[in-house]
């Protein structure tokens, strides 16, 4: 593949070397960004579907893919003496 100008909104084109074939990529970076807002705004702050401009269906399907993510739990430095675990949320970490 190699670079072979830009469509009309700007974005980057490939070509490839072997067949002619013509691409482009797309950055799903602020849709994604825009989804995980709006799914934490439902799940954190109890904002209900039904006042949704969307069918309740519609956003569930769109942000089906945040229920997939795994925080990154990072350690905070301190070491005690005892640790309490309980392994009903972290079983498959």
């Amino acid at each position: 593949m190699r670079k072979n100008g830009h469509d009309r909104m700007g974005r980057q084109r490939w070509q490839c070397d072997g067949c002619r074939l013509t691409a482009g990529t797309r950055n799903n970076t602020k849709r994604r960004r825009t989804q995980l807002a709006e799914f934490l705004d439902w799940l954190l702050e109890a904002a209900p579907q039904r006042k949704r401009p969307e069918s309740a269906r519609n956003f569930r399907k769109r942000v089906d893919w945040c229920w997939r993510l795994e925080p990154r739990i990072e350690p905070d430095g301190v070491v005690h003496r005892v640790v309490m675990a309980d392994g009903t949320y972290v079983n498959g970490w």
